[in-house]
């Protein structure tokens, strides 16, 4: 072998050591990043419908850093909302939770501000639960609630909730729908918004039984019209015992308990 065909291959040797350094390199770099998968134990726990948290053994999943970074912040976002804690409560959470909780690899990822927490309730949790109420509901028959006010900047809101017996718990529940900013509060304006409130939350109008407002003597144009809008494309119109419905349920129901605790107290020896 020649000394030109030695300097050939010592200079593809080193050619080969360079180019398994770098591919090297890549693959560590590869590992160390954020959304590198890995075998990771993951506790799970759920909550019942009385509230009491059961905790569930931990399981195994393949996950990244990234992903458990997420699902930290969602997490937290979740318990924001059901705190009513403000946005702005998140500012330098990182810091909080470093001191409480030590440094870890999903901490180092931690990253949540106003704007991000606002983001992630309506574009990331907000069609998870509507779906999931959706489904909840089914084919249940509803009332729509629906209730004015003038906020602090003395804009006109209108809130709206919906009323249904929800299969999975046995009982009546009452969940937050939609809230609108509306300049005028006549009855035509309250009645579009509340079947854009249907449309919205895929409720048939076909189940609606009432309408509901927190006082007896407000608005009775829309109960009227909505009433005449369902006679013509159901035929049926709403079950009709005032918009204050579930107060008059009440009383009738506590009236007539009264009544028969009266009547078998006489009619028993």
């Amino acid at each position: 072998m020649t000394s030109k065909d030695t300097k050939s291959e010592n200079g593809r040797q080193k050619l080969n050591q360079v180019i398994m350094r770098r591919t090297a390199r890549k693959n560590m770099t590869a590992q160390k990043s954020v959304g590198q998968m890995r075998l990771t134990s993951i506790g799970a726990s759920s909550s019942s419908a009385t509230g009491v948290l059961n905790e569930s053994p931990s399981v195994l999943q393949l996950c990244s850093v990234r992903d458990q970074t997420t699902r930290a912040e969602l997490i937290w976002t979740m318990k924001s909302v059901a705190s009513n804690f403000s946005a702005s409560s998140c500012y330098d959470l990182k810091a909080t939770f470093q001191a409480m909780f030590g440094l870890s690899n999903v901490l180092q990822n931690f990253s949540l501000r106003r704007t991000k927490i606002t983001y992630l309730i309506t574009e990331a949790l907000a069609p998870y639960f509507k779906n999931e109420q959706r489904k909840e509901i089914g084919n249940s028959y509803f009332t729509l609630l629906y209730d004015e006010t003038t906020n602090a900047a003395g804009r006109k809101e209108l809130h709206t909730a919906v009323r249904y017996w929800c299969e999975p718990t046995n009982c009546v529940v009452t969940q937050h729908l939609e809230t609108f900013f509306i300049g005028k509060a006549r009855s035509d304006d309250l009645l579009r918004k509340l079947n854009e409130v249907m449309s919205n939350a895929s409720l048939p109008s076909s189940n609606l039984l009432m309408l509901g407002s927190n006082r007896p003597n407000v608005n009775k144009a829309v109960l009227k019209k909505m009433d005449q809008e369902l006679l013509k494309s159901r035929k049926k119109g709403l079950v009709n015992i005032g918009t204050c419905n579930i107060h008059t349920t009440h009383n009738a129901f506590r009236k007539s308990m009264k009544e028969l605790d009266t009547f078998l107290n006489v009619g028993l020896p």
